[in-house]
């Protein structure tokens, strides 16, 4: 499939990261590699490509959202979750870093979506402290 209007709107959300939000970020936005996946819902990020279901991305987000996607994932990049995870359930220990990674990108002023996993309570916590309290939340 040809993902033009996709592809543009990707790139100027990265653009916008670099001008308006974080140099940071955006330095590991441009470093990342993108791929086109219909078969997820939103996004996610294996530590090298960026997976973004089109539809989601071009039809559910505006341009403010865009770029939070974009940041929410080089977060997980930043934070170094893959490789943290270790032996860790993967999906709690991704929702902890969604927590820790989502409550960084409110403080910083991002437009997110209502319903991202955010919580105040793990404001300033690492997302090992947070996995922690939710495994004991499971148990």
């Amino acid at each position: 499939m040809n993902y033009v209007k996709e592809d543009k709107a990707l790139q100027k959300a990265k653009f916008t990261m670099v001008v308006q939000r974080s140099v940071f970020l955006a330095t590991i936005a441009f470093n990342l590699k993108y791929k086109w996946e219909e078969t997820i819902p939103t996004a996610g990020v294996d530590g090298i490509t960026v997976f973004i279901n089109p539809d989601f991305f071009l039809n559910q987000c505006n341009e403010a959202q865009r770029i939070f996607v974009i940041a929410h994932e080089a977060w997980h990049v930043a934070l170094n979750h893959i490789v943290r995870r270790n032996e860790r359930d993967p999906e709690l220990y991704n929702e902890a870093g969604d927590y820790v990674i989502n409550q960084l990108l409110h403080e910083a002023g991002y437009e997110m979506f209502d319903w991202v996993l955010r919580d105040q309570k793990y404001a300033g916590m690492s997302t090992h402290q947070v996995y922690e309290l939710l495994k004991k939340e499971e148990d």
